[in-house]
Order: structure tokens, then sequence, then C-alpha cells
């Protein structure tokens, strides 16, 4: 699964959020934990305040700001 991974990753825009999104949900899918989390990273590059990336990230909300969870 990884080379398929690679292969998205390459082929996505790397400024996506959506894009980067919905390949962490594919990673996710395919058992690719670590690839997921990148993912989920790429795509707080693109957009810092997205909900569904922090949460995956295990992010939590806090006075209007995300900060780290527990």
């Amino acid at each position: 699964p990884y080379e398929d991974y690679w292969e998205r990753a390459a082929a996505g825009p790397p400024r996506d959020a959506a894009a980067r999104k919905e390949l962490a949900r594919w990673c996710e899918a395919k058992g690719l934990p670590l690839a997921a989390r990148r993912e989920y990273r790429c795509a707080l590059l693109a957009d810092p305040e997205d909900p569904e990336a922090r949460q995956a990230l295990g992010h939590v909300k806090r006075d209007g700001r995300w900060v780290p969870g527990p």
C-alpha cells in the first residue's frame, strides 16, 4: 500500500486541504496511520484552522485556539 500512497501523494495538489484530507482518509482505510498523519499535517499547511485535520491529529479547541490534546 505504501507504493500506492506515494504515487497518490505525488499526484495530488500539495496545498489543497480537501485533497490531502481525502488522501489521509484513504490511508486510514488502508492501514497506513503514519501516512494519514502526514497528510493531515499537509492539510493544515493549506488551512491551519481545518477542524477535521486538527481533530484527526488529536488537537482540541480551548479558548478559541487549537492546542495539542491530552
